[in-house]
């Protein structure tokens, strides 16, 4: 069994079905190096330890998001001709915790208007961001020949090894989550919406009108972490709008019922975003909220963030 956190990953363990989260402090570890932890826990009538090796991911701020045999698309996606919700199958892969922020986007080749490097990148287009994904990808070359750019206008290989734009149902289901697949959100965070879960228009936080630094609801800026979703993430609500892989249409994942990883159609005019931003109302934050952008446009209220398919690259990692 293999145990998850969001910056490692234990392999071969012998703890069974039991989860470890450690306290979050390997952010600063080297990247792709093992670690060497001993465990030790206590009974009523004895201790018992155990040690294993544990090696940090080959990239920084990405979270394993488990995948669902079974998740219900929302009404906002249309429904099958019975009129129950499509139930699909979402296979597991590592999410970016935060927006792609400045410092991030300008360290893979690319240039940004944006004084402040910790703001997450807006005014980017659709090919910006998918151009951002394959240079990124490109950076970590020590990978072997798998791990290189790969993308295109109309689709994209889910069994690639690289950074990519999430697919529509992978924003959804990392944004609507819950304590299990049937408890959908209405926001990422839960069901309700204030200033001290996100940044939307009107939510009175410092810096409005604007966006706020990648950080400013995680508890190291602006001390809570109410914002974050059921997976840890953060700003999948307001701040900047995503974007997402799919081309956009009303009715994209009817008769999609027991799909492994749907995508959307195979060619449209626009790309679809979520998660409403700054500019956005409270209401348009929510999980359920979709808008079309034609992938040339750039806005100041657009962003993204970048997933990794977990089993590709897990069996890619390994192999090193």
């Amino acid at each position: 069994t293999s145990l998850n956190t969001e910056k490692i990953i234990y392999e071969e363990s012998t703890l069974g079905s039991t989860f470890l989260k450690l306290i979050d402090t390997l952010n600063e570890a080297e990247l792709d190096e093992p670690i060497s932890y001993k465990i030790k826990w206590c009974g009523e009538v004895f201790c018992d330890s155990l040690e294993f090796t544990a090696k940090t991911l080959p990239f920084r701020y990405m979270t394993l998001i488990p995948g669902s045999e079974q998740f219900s698309l929302g009404p906002e996606y249309g429904n099958n001709n019975d009129g129950k919700q499509a139930v699909v199958k979402v296979d597991s892969f590592y999410a970016g915790i935060y927006e792609v922020r400045k410092a991030m986007y300008e360290s893979a080749g690319s240039e940004l208007f944006i004084l402040d490097r910790d703001l997450p990148v807006s005014n980017i287009s659709w090919n910006e961001a998918v151009e951002y994904c394959n240079k990124h990808t490109e950076e970590h070359e020590h990978f072997g020949a798998e791990f290189r750019a790969y993308g295109s206008q109309k689709e994209v290989n889910l069994q690639a090894v690289g950074f990519r734009l999430p697919t529509e149902i992978e924003w959804e289901y990392m944004a609507s989550y819950g304590e299990d697949v049937n408890m959908k959100r209405e926001f990422p965070w839960g069901n309700n919406i204030s200033g001290h879960y996100a940044n939307y228009y009107g939510s009175g936080d410092q810096y409005e009108p604007g966006p706020t630094p990648v950080g400013y609801y995680d508890g190291l800026v602006n001390t809570l972490r109410d914002g974050e979703s059921f997976f840890g993430l953060q700003d999948l609500a307001g701040n900047v709008m995503e974007w997402c892989h799919d081309w956009y249409s009303d009715s994209a994942y009817e008769n999609h019922d027991y799909t492994t990883n749907p995508e959307g159609p195979s060619n449209r005019q626009a790309r679809v975003v979520r998660g409403g931003g700054w500019q956005s109302d409270a209401i348009e934050c929510n999980n359920r909220m979709r808008k079309e952008f034609l992938p040339t446009v750039s806005h100041e209220t657009i962003g993204f963030r970048t997933v990794i398919t977990a089993e590709p690259f897990l069996k890619m990692w390994r192999s090193q």
